[in-house]
């Protein structure tokens, strides 16, 4: 991401951290009981340790060919319809 922090004020990061869909989610999570704080803290270090693993498969792939750069940016045109 980049430094928001550049070009936001304090007022709109502090609105944004508590309006923020994930965190929101996860006090309400917490409010109504639906899940304890061990609980989240489990989910959380598991999807984080899916994230490095992908990150780390995804750097050791190799480049695309060069000449892919248009697959999958334009569908396929449909054959006219009769």
């Amino acid at each position: 991401s980049d430094r928001h922090e550049l070009y936001r004020d304090e007022n709109e990061l502090n609105y944004v951290k508590e309006y923020d869909p994930l965190a929101k989610y996860r006090r309400m999570l917490l409010r109504y009981n639906r899940a304890s704080e061990e609980e989240l803290k489990e989910i959380e270090d598991k999807v984080s340790a899916e994230v490095r693993a992908a990150h780390k498969s995804a750097l050791a792939s190799p480049h695309p060919a060069p000449e892919s750069i248009h697959d999958f940016v334009i569908p396929e045109p449909y054959p006219a319809s009769q």
